[in-house]
């Protein structure tokens, strides 16, 4: 299934997605019987678990046929997207996992290498990605992720997927020259937060594609797009760590939740390597095959 959040009204919805038809979820709630008690936002249908989830879809059919008797249905291209999990607990990144970006990165992780990004940072496909303008050099990176849907600590890579719920696509937006404040010429690395954690330079969605969707995610393609021309152009299978490594290393140690993302890394192309940074005005689109494309236009604030 597609699962996605949206604004209806200037309420947060949740739904699923039929060919271009999205079901409203929230405005079906007396309708749901005991699926009711899992639509309040998407974390609450994620806890739910594989239970909910096989249930809303063995009665997706029926609940397309009733929304059309009842105000349930939307027409997609007229509903304002939010990011699937609007607010994720953690949003934990891989960095150079894609043997294509070593090449441009001058780095190469014997084990996978994470940094963070809050939850502030998040915004949906269609928003306005809004860069500092302390930033010159704002760089894009298209990234498959995974949604965590089962809590778990620990987790051994045999039974990552029992913990993964489904995917979406990430927009690591990258401040370069923010990356490299205070830290120039010394043994600190990079400085992470002023790099990443901007609000807005997060850009995650559209949608949520469940785990049973898409059986092998190896490999996908991932493709980004500014204003048409393209950037990045690469496959899943180009990953060091798969999946299941990034799982059971992001775990140790750190209790994953549900709703909580675990962006893969991306592949090469990115502005630090070809010097094309993000402008004013640009219109981006992060796509993972089978997964969705995600639009963002691109503000620079004075």
């Amino acid at each position: 299934m597609k699962l996605l959040t949206f604004s209806h009204r200037g309420e947060e919805h949740i739904g699923f997605l039929q060919d271009g038809i999205v079901f409203d979820l929230t405005e079906a709630r007396e309708s749901l019987g005991k699926l009711a008690d899992y639509t309040p936002n998407m974390l609450a249908l994620l806890e739910g678990g594989g239970r909910v989830l096989r249930e809303l879809k063995r009665r997706s059919r029926s609940l397309l046929s009733e929304g059309e008797t009842k105000p349930f249905l939307r027409q997609l291209r007229r509903v304002k997207l939010l990011a699937p999990v609007p607010r994720p607990g953690k949003i934990i990144c891989a960095g150079i996992n894609y043997r294509s970006h070593i090449k441009e990165a001058g780095a190469s992780p014997v084990e996978p290498y994470f940094f963070f990004k809050p939850a502030t940072a998040v915004v949906g496909s269609g928003a306005e990605v809004m860069i500092p303008s302390f930033s010159k050099k704002p760089d894009h990176e298209v990234e498959l992720a995974v949604v965590i849907g089962r809590r778990g600590k620990d987790i051994p890579a045999t039974r990552a997927y029992d913990h993964i719920v489904g995917y979406t696509v990430v927009n690591d937006i990258s401040l370069r020259d923010g990356s490299e404040r205070g830290v120039t010429s010394t043994d600190l690395g990079r400085n992470w937060y002023k790099g990443k954690a901007a609000d807005t330079c997060c850009p995650m969605g559209p949608f949520i594609v469940t785990k049973d969707e898409i059986s092998n995610p190896y490999p996908l393609a991932l493709k980004l797009r500014v204003n048409g021309e393209t950037r990045q152009d690469g496959t899943t299978d180009d990953m060091i760590f798969k999946i299941p490594d990034l799982v059971a290393s992001a775990s140790e140690g750190v209790t994953l939740e549900c709703g909580d993302v675990i962006s893969t890394g991306t592949c090469s192309g990115v502005g630090l390597s070809t010097g094309k940074y993000l402008e004013e005005g640009d219109l981006v689109e992060a796509e993972v095959d089978r997964v969705g494309v995600l639009v963002n236009k691109i503000r620079v604030m004075p």
